[in-house]
């Protein structure tokens, strides 16, 4: 979708701001927290996002931030929807993925010179390596790293465009302004893989306030949620995710419970969870809905009456993924208590917090157990959805996680915006 269309006063406005160039080597309309992200930089920078041309675009952006998106070819190749899906595009011959990114990384150096940033903000690797070879850093213009994920380097062929990314990125990291990741041990690991010893920005990825804005009365909902008793998952079904050990589960608790597992899943999952429901007895009880788009959850959440955030460490990345998992924190949105697995780096961050409850996601039993204690007692549970929506209200929305970052791109920018009016008057 289009921008939205500012009246002239607006664009004088917007014109006068500093200006900010974003880079991501993903479509943005499908990743909230850089949708938060973009969202609090625009209302203060004039934005433009350079993005890959991949999978359909659906969001209405501010009207600060304009947006091109590129593909093998520059801005708006044209391309069949088929073609342009994430699965077909890593299907793609090597030479093919190189002629995109070549693409991408020259829409970016196009960009820095038509928009003469005060500072490029980079997401994931990808978009700091073309930052770099766009010439910020020779123009003196600071780069602001954000990563989601820890890279998987090791594991890339020497030979191929993302191991050569990743290791390129790795031994840059230290040339970035700032580097900020949404979990403490990922950003730990990686900036000790890069040799930098400076503390990273830590940014857990908590949904915008007005994700939701309010809940219907507390009385209401908690007399319906104990009514129901409905365990929600929301996210990718995948072997890794405990979406096999929630169906076993169920088959061990009261039959008033229910489950749904909301989002994607290939047809051979589905197939498996179909057929797991039949022989643990519990089929009339499951429902997979498929896929929803991002602000149509939250009406569907609210009903619920807890939610599963499972992974399974079968990776650095799931190991650590507690500030990382946006679904903890959007169910904390919705006053949902949450299960997530019973290890280290979840129950620092969310122990105290009063809401969430722990569980081994390979144990069915474990994830039994858990449940059944949150059902133990109406009182008790009533407490902890106030306290899941406590936690949103008071410590885990977007606009106070994000608040040092931008306070720090504010810095950034004033100083690259004096240089730039230094120079002006020096060639004066």
């Amino acid at each position: 979708m289009m921008a939205t269309v500012p009246n002239a006063a607006a664009r004088a406005a917007i014109a006068a701001r500093p200006r900010l160039l974003a880079a991501i080597y993903h479509n943005p309309d499908y990743y909230p927290p850089t949708v938060n992200a973009i969202t609090q930089l625009s209302a203060e920078f004039r934005v433009t996002l350079i993005c890959r041309d991949i999978e359909r675009p659906f969001r209405c952006w501010p009207a600060s931030v304009a947006i091109e998106r590129c593909g093998a070819t520059g801005p708006r190749a044209s391309i069949t929807i088929e073609a342009n899906t994430i699965e077909a595009k890593m299907a793609q011959g090597a030479r093919a993925k190189l002629a995109e990114y070549r693409g991408f990384r020259a829409a970016l150096k196009r960009a820095v010179a038509r928009t003469r940033p005060q500072i490029i903000y980079a997401w994931e690797p990808h978009a700091f390596v073309a930052a770099i070879a766009a010439g910020a850093l020779r123009a003196g213009i600071p780069i602001v790293y954000h990563l989601h994920e820890l890279p998987a380097a090791p594991r890339a062929p020497l030979v191929s465009l993302q191991g050569w990314i990743n290791r390129s990125a790795w031994r840059a990291t230290r040339l970035a302004a700032t580097v900020i990741f949404p979990e403490k041990n990922r950003a730990a690991r990686y900036l000790a893989r890069a040799g930098d010893a400076r503390a990273a920005l830590i940014v857990p990825n908590c949904p915008a306030r007005d994700f939701v804005p309010a809940l219907p009365p507390w009385d209401e909902l908690i007399a319906r949620r104990w009514r129901v008793r409905e365990l929600l998952y929301m996210g990718t079904l995948g072997a890794a995710n405990g979406n096999l050990e929630a169906v076993r589960a169920l088959g061990l608790l009261d039959p008033t419970i229910r489950l749904t597992m909301m989002g994607p899943a290939d047809a051979s999952l589905r197939a498996a969870i179909e057929q797991l429901t039949r022989s643990v007895g519990v089929a009339g009880r499951v429902a997979l809905p498929g896929w929803l788009p991002h602000g149509e959850l939250p009406a569907r959440a609210i009903g619920a009456a807890a939610g599963l955030s499972l992974h399974k460490a079968v990776n650095r990345n799931l190991e650590f993924a507690a500030g990382a998992t946006n679904k903890i924190f959007e169910y904390a949105a919705c006053g949902l208590p949450v299960i997530v697995p019973n290890r280290a780096s979840y129950r620092e961050l969310l122990e105290a917090e009063g809401w969430a409850r722990f569980a081994d996601p390979d144990d069915p039993a474990a994830i039994a157990r858990a449940v059944a204690e949150l059902f133990a007692d109406r009182d008790r549970y009533a407490a902890r959805c106030r306290a899941a929506r406590r936690s949103f209200e008071q410590r885990y929305h977007y606009e106070l996680a994000f608040a040092p970052v931008l306070a720090r791109v504010r810095e950034l920018a004033g100083r690259a915006g004096m240089s730039d009016q230094a120079a002006g008057r020096a060639g004066a």
